[in-house]
């Protein structure tokens, strides 16, 4: 029997991120520097200096996220083009720090470096810091560069990975790159609108300005602010606001940046997920969606059994594969010890907490119908008081056990006036977390395994920024650094057939093909659900026209007294031996079909089922796209990043609308 009891699993310390400080760097080339007066060693060393203090300040980040970050050192991670000038000068730095140096090359590494300054010293550098004894990662975009227009494609795409490795972007630059033309002004408004931290340092003195985006609102927490004050007789004004140091602002921005939210109901949210615990089945009584789901299959219902760890790693072995021969060893490695286990950990948890609620309204429902037929029950026997004592009892039972089910999962937590009794369960808000957090988390390596990044970055704008579930997803992906092989013609095409065969497949583990799935099944449990209650309805209108029809049949219309005489029972055998059955059927039929009618307005099946539709189509079209792509002689990476976001922004909005269907559906009385 010990084989049969469900034991609790609790996620392990690879489930917390890693603090992760990611820079990037673009610039002037080395000419252009000497031009405006500026002395690469002098770059170099307030460069260094700067990331020295980045370090410092995002451990004051860790030791503020205490709990909700790995224990450790921080992971630092440098992009660069490496190109002669700034990006030469700042891996330069990063590897003085000790920092990973992402090195991202828009073409062949002996093509590019043939385009650099061709002084040896200058060469030698570059080829030191790709050298076996470098601590860095090497990714070849291998892009056309026939023509000087080509050519600044390949570095447009390459400063687009650079951007979207880093969240802090050093810009050497001989004029404000806000307001100046070119690549280099560019890359800083595309970072700035990203909501990226720029450092603009000045080629001349070396000196270090911190960007930001001026509509962020961390912009406007850090402006000077004017205190107007009276000085003298005169009335003249002086501004006594302060402008706040380089560190203060650097700190504010890493704050906002990288600690988890502060807020007290986040914070809860955060512990309960990292300390939390689940069982490795479903309990019986929670398995009823499931079971319902199973018998609109025509399959026999069981209760849900939940993967180990180690079947969920073999279910990604062939993905995990694909980004090896993708991204490479290490890349690989990245991927199945950040999003697998995590994606894992997440997705059991949300389907332990959807069965439970999802369960839990449906057994609701079912309870409400149960009292109420108990209640009736005594109909049959209205003279046995002991028996009315004993269905008063299940009756209260039945009741009871609605209001524990409905209070004990809800989200609000219970008090008595300012008192707290003890907080919910939560059901249906951890159902939503960790549904958001996994499907967010599953498709992110389509992305990744080109270099782009499948999750923007803001500095704590808007309200949906100050959800720890966006600030766990981030956090997870700043773990995964650039890929580490180059991205020529054959890797392309492994990249393309990844997500033909995986999230675009019609196999079991593709979201195609789990879309599909949920179209069927939900119109079958919506149409069955419909048409029951309807029939419920339909049956209770029979029984009183049956009913009637007895009645009239058995007593005349018109008897010595007058009108509708209200005849004895023994003139009415039949219609006497059917009144109790049709006033009880009469009376449960009704709230069976209205316990029906709440199962299908909880579960939104019809919904939810076109919303499944919809993305099913989408998913089909972009598989579609993938092997037109896949087809040509040439396929391109622009190409291949456009899809797998499309195909990211798909499966997002489905979980969007979902969450918005269910976002005010918190557990309630019937």
């Amino acid at each position: 029997m010990a084989g049969l009891r469900s034991t609790k699993v609790s996620p392990g310390d690879g489930v917390k991120p890693r603090l992760t400080l990611r820079a990037g760097i673009v610039g002037h080339r080395q000419k252009r520097i000497i031009m405006a007066g500026g002395d690469p060693a002098l770059i170099r060393e307030c460069i260094q200096d700067l990331l020295a203090r980045l370090e410092v300040l995002s451990r004051d980040c860790c030791n503020q996220g205490a709990g909700f970050y790995r224990e450790g050192r921080p992971l630092r991670r440098f992009a660069t083009s490496l190109a002669d000038g700034a990006d030469l000068l700042g891996a330069q730095a990063a590897a003085t720090q000790d920092w990973q140096v992402d090195i991202v090359l828009p073409f062949e590494q002996e093509a590019y470096f043939a385009e650099q300054d061709q002084d040896p010293i200058v060469q030698k550098e570059l080829r030191e810091l790709v050298g076996p004894r470098a601590a860095h990662r090497t990714y070849d975009l291998c892009a056309p560069h026939d023509g000087d227009a080509q050519k600044m494609q390949a570095y447009d795409a390459a400063a687009q990975v650079v951007l979207g490795q880093s969240d802090i972007l050093f810009a050497v630059s001989d004029a404000d790159p806000r307001q100046a033309a070119g690549l280099v002004p560019e890359s800083v408004r595309r970072a700035l609108i990203g909501g990226a931290v720029v450092i603009w340092i000045l080629p001349r003195g070396s000196e270090a300005q911190v960007l930001l985006h001026e509509t962020s609102s961390l912009a406007e927490q850090l402006a000077p602010k004017a205190a107007r004050v009276e000085n003298g007789s005169d009335g003249d004004e002086v501004d006594t606001g302060r402008f706040p140091s380089t560190d203060e602002v650097l700190s504010r921005c890493l704050t906002a940046l990288l600690q988890p939210p502060t807020d007290e109901e986040m914070q809860f949210r955060m512990e309960s997920f990292f300390g939390g615990r689940a069982k490795d089945k479903v309990g019986l009584f929670f398995n009823l969606d499931q079971a319902m789901k199973a018998l609109a299959r025509c399959k026999r219902p069981s209760r849900r059994r939940f993967a180990s760890l180690e079947d969920e790693r073999k279910g990604w072995e062939t993905s995990v594969e694909q980004c090896k021969r993708v991204a490479g060893s290490a890349f690989a490695r990245e991927i199945g010890d950040t999003i697998v286990e995590r994606y894992y950990w997440t997705d059991r948890l949300a389907s332990y907490f959807s069965d439970h609620y999802r369960s839990s309204y449906i057994l609701n429902s079912i309870l409400v119908f149960l009292s109420v037929a108990i209640g009736l029950f005594i109909i049959f026997w209205s003279d046995e008081l002991a028996l009315k004592a004993l269905l008063v009892f299940l009756e209260f039972v039945c009741i009871s056990c609605i209001l524990a089910l409905t209070i004990f999962g809800r989200d609000e937590d219970i008090k008595l006036w300012r008192l707290k009794l003890f907080r919910g369960r939560r059901w249906h808000q951890k159902w939503l977390d960790y549904r958001n957090i996994a499907e967010l988390l599953r498709p992110a390596r389509l992305l990744l395994m080109l270099g782009s990044a499948p999750l923007g970055r803001q500095a704590g704008d808007g309200a949906d920024e100050e959800s720890w579930v966006v600030w766990y997803v981030r956090a997870t992906l700043r773990e995964i650094g650039t890929p580490g092989r180059p991205l020529d013609r054959d890797t392309l095409r492994i990249a393309l057939s990844a997500a033909r065969d995986g999230e675009l497949s019609e196999g079991a583990m593709g979201q195609l093909a789990y879309h599909s799935e949920q179209v069927r099944t939900l119109g079958r449990i919506e149409h069955t659900l419909h048409r029951v209650g309807i029939l419920a309805f339909l049956l209770t209108g029979l029984i009183a026209i049956a009913y009637l029809a007895s009645y009239l049949a058995e007593c005349p219309l018109y008897g010595d007294q007058g009108f509708l005489v209200f005849c004895d029972k023994s003139a009415m055998p039949w219609t006497s031996s059917i009144k109790s059955s049709a006033t009880y059927l009469a009376g449960i039929l009704p709230v069976f079909g209205a316990a029906l009618f709440a199962i299908r307005k909880y579960g939104d099946y019809e919904l939810i089922r076109k919303q499944s539709k919809r993305t099913a189509e989408a998913l089909e079209r972009l598989r579609k796209e993938v092997g037109k792509e896949l087809a040509k002689k040439q396929p391109t990476r622009r190409a291949a990043v456009q899809l797998f976001g499309e195909t990211t922004q798909a499966m997002a909005e489905d979980l969007r609308l979902c969450a918005l269907i269910y976002s005010d559906r918190d557990l309630a009385l019937p």
